[in-house]
């Protein structure tokens, strides 16, 4: 199925006969689909007033960071060990 749309792009024979450049302009045209939903089904919020606690949480904002910089890491870091996840933690 994949191969079909690839093969549209110029990539099926492995080699991008439009350049690697196009397919920045593939995923920006799948983009607006998604941009152009939100824009009409998420309702706009009611504008806030001076009264509104408008704090933020710094212990989230520091846990969903350190989650997110692991997550990074660990990804990055499959490429080097030989088995990638299968290998032990020893």
């Amino acid at each position: 199925m994949l191969e079909g749309e690839l093969d549209e792009i110029g990539y099926a024979d492995g080699r991008l006969r439009r350049g690697w450049q196009y397919l920045y302009f593939v995923i920006a045209g799948v983009n607006v689909v998604p941009i152009i939903g939100g824009l009409l089904f998420i309702p706009s919020e009611s504008p806030r007033t001076a009264s509104d606690n408008g704090r933020i949480d710094w212990i989230g904002a520091v846990m969903i960071t350190i989650a997110l910089s692991l997550l990074s890491f660990s990804i990055t870091q499959i490429g080097l060990v030989q088995d990638g996840w299968k290998t032990p933690c020893a």
